[in-house]
């Protein structure tokens, strides 16, 4: 109920913060401005995490991350325990645990503060990529903190302690680094996301396709040497465990539960109805479904590719392949197996590249799709309702309707280039 009354909310909050941001630009001093910003968002986004799921906060970190740093220490054999839980436990190639080694030297509730307050600087220093990225100015920096203290997704993962929010500083950082020239370093960033999150490994593809050798071998030395690395750590009995537990599984079908946010989940959800709602099983589609899902996600890729192999004729290469870049990232999300919802705040760059660079109706459809993508909870609406329909699938399908829209105005963006 918390949730539903500041979803409900939202809209005039963030109305308010807009109207407060325009009141306050230009009209007081520079250090004024970012105080009453900074104490804006900080209440922002500390009231969202506190009514966000789940409940008892940081489970992913508990029960997946910091339950693999302490397997580093434990032994091998501690890793079957963490991979048995499935969705519920860790997911990443083992040798990724030492990430976490740290961690997992501290008790639970330590540790979970720590990774917490890390998660809050990498998304501080996101913003602040962003900002640079994009040569913002106040007004536009203000309103994108605003946007990132508002936004569900980004919420939920820290509310959860997942990795996402990391990640969002990753490809910031990337996308920087291939702004600059620094190719090989860009490629090994993207490696390192593909490694952490493999459904973002569709971005290695696109730069292999698109020739960008550089750019390619970073990605593939950081791909390479942790895969060689785990098999020389763990050997091969653990690794197979990993990828009978937590790949093939999901590569088989979608989960259908209501926070798996992808075009295969929206159909498996026909398919489950009510009760798939909160499923978090991986679900094997029908002869129809499979057919429904491959046509839908097949034509996301065909747009994809019939726009990107179109020759530019007014932008530079790079801002060109900086835009491409960030298409793939949201059709990643939109065709993937298994898209949980707070993967959708790796949208946030594409969000600001689709209103810097928009015109007219195209800001007025990012500003639809970011309030689609925005709310905290994402509510069951069918189990509300008691009944599941068109119309509750694409209620509970929110994420996929924004992202779509979005991805809608950054190829027409990039036809227009």
């Amino acid at each position: 109920m918390q949730s539903l009354i500041w979803n409900t909310g939202q809209f005039i909050v963030v109305s308010i913060s807009i109207a407060l941001v325009l009141l306050l630009d230009r009209r007081v001093s520079s250090r004024v401005f970012w105080l009453c910003i900074t104490a804006l968002a900080a209440m922002l986004g500390a009231v969202g995490f506190a009514i966000s799921d789940p409940a008892r906060k940081l489970e992913d970190f508990r029960l997946a991350y910091w339950e693999a740093g302490a397997a580093v220490w434990k032994g091998s054999e501690s890793f079957g325990e963490v991979y048995a839980r499935g969705t519920d436990g860790f997911v990443n190639i083992p040798v990724v645990g030492f990430l976490f080694a740290p961690f997992g030297l501290l008790d639970a509730h330590t540790a979970a503060i720590a990774f917490t307050l890390l998660g809050l600087a990498a998304t501080v220093w996101a913003w602040r990529m962003l900002c640079v990225q994009f040569s913002l100015p106040r007004r536009y920096a203000a309103l994108l903190a605003i946007a990132f203290a508002v936004f569900g997704p980004l919420l939920y993962s820290l509310s959860e302690g997942n990795l996402s929010h990391f990640l969002l500083l990753g490809l910031s950082g990337a996308l920087l680094c291939f702004a600059s020239g620094r190719h090989v370093a860009a490629g090994a960033i993207f490696g390192l996301i593909a490694v952490l999150k493999p459904s973002l490994g569709l971005i290695g593809i696109y730069f292999l396709c698109r020739g960008q050798w550089r750019v390619v071998a970073g990605g593939a030395a950081v791909c390479a040497g942790t895969a060689l690395s785990s098999l020389a750590l763990f050997g091969w009995s653990l690794n197979h465990l990993w990828y009978e537990q937590a790949v093939a599984p999901f590569a088989a079908g979608p989960v259908p539960g209501f926070n798996a946010q992808s075009i295969p989940a929206f159909v498996a959800r026909f398919e489950t109805g009510i009760a798939g709602l909160t499923d978090w099983l991986p679900h094997a589609l029908s002869a129809t479904g499979r057919i429904w899902a491959i046509m839908l996600c097949g034509l996301t890729v065909v747009a994809l590719l019939a726009t990107c192999f179109r020759r530019p004729s007014g932008w530079p290469e790079s801002k060109v392949i900086e835009l491409e870049t960030l298409m793939v990232v949201t059709v990643s999300c939109l065709v993937s197996s298994l898209t949980w919802s707070h993967y959708y705040l790796w949208l946030l760059p594409a969000f600001v590249w689709a209103w810097q660079y928009g015109r007219g109706r195209e800001r007025v459809a990012v500003l639809i799709a970011f309030v689609l993508c925005a709310p905290l909870e994402f509510i069951s609406w069918p189990m509300m309702a008691g009944h599941f329909s068109l119309a509750t699938n694409f209620l509970s399908s929110h994420l996929v309707i924004g992202g779509l829209l979005l991805y809608g105005v950054l190829l027409r963006q990039r036809l227009r280039a």
